[in-house]
């Protein structure tokens, strides 16, 4: 009798482990476990780590209360990921973008991350202004102050220098995704979908006026 049960217990184990791993949730502690387990492992394990989790995130449901602490997670993927495997970071992006029901974490993110690595991550930066281009509508004030820092961000690296025959690798890419950003407000505003207050959309025109568009 001790035998059958030990035979049931191998034999059953694999699924029932199988069957907790399958079924885990998106919650707060499993992105505290994933955010501190990232100082234990090498550079090329670690963007492995980060692939599955990009893919159990965007397979799962997950609360709004837990947007904040996943926006951290994700925000720290795509600064490692940028050079590597740039891939990892766009599609961080992508859930911040489709699945966060409270994008104020995509222009924080955006933002920041056109503060401090624009000039080397050009693809990155392209990526950006596709997701801040299809959220303008409802997140209009939000995505204007976006605009006005990324748009500063870039200026000098993929502008300028651009001007001064110095053109920097991915500027074409970068300036192609910008200026589809920049004109998906005139659309939206002759649609009636975002405000027509001329106030806030003197940073658009400004910017579009620099740049000649």
């Amino acid at each position: 009798m001790k035998k059958i049960l030990i035979l049931l217990f191998i034999f059953s184990a694999p699924a029932f482990i199988f069957s907790q791993e399958s079924g885990f949730e998106i919650t707060k502690d499993w992105i505290l476990i994933k955010q501190k387990s990232r100082s234990y492992f090498e550079k090329r394990k670690l963007l492995e780590i980060d692939t599955q989790a990009l893919d159990d995130i965007s397979n799962k449901k997950f609360s709004p209360d837990v947007e904040e602490a996943l926006s951290g997670l994700l925000n720290d993927i795509i600064i490692y990921n940028k050079w590597d495997m740039p891939e990892n970071s766009l599609k961080a992006l992508d859930i911040l973008q489709n699945k966060f029901s409270n994008k104020k974490y995509l222009f924080i993110i955006s933002s920041d991350f056109a503060n401090h690595y624009a000039a080397d991550s050009p693809f990155v930066m392209a990526k950006i202004f596709s997701c801040l281009k299809s959220t303008i509508v409802g997140n209009y004030d939000e995505n204007v102050k976006a605009l006005s820092i990324t748009y500063n961000a870039i200026k000098t690296p993929y502008i300028i220098e651009a001007k001064n025959s110095t053109v920097r690798y991915g500027t074409n890419t970068v300036m192609k995704f910008f200026r589809e950003y920049l004109d998906e407000f005139p659309k939206l505003l002759n649609q009636g979908k975002i405000d027509s207050d001329p106030k806030k959309f003197d940073t658009v025109l400004r910017i579009s006026a620099e740049i000649g568009i």
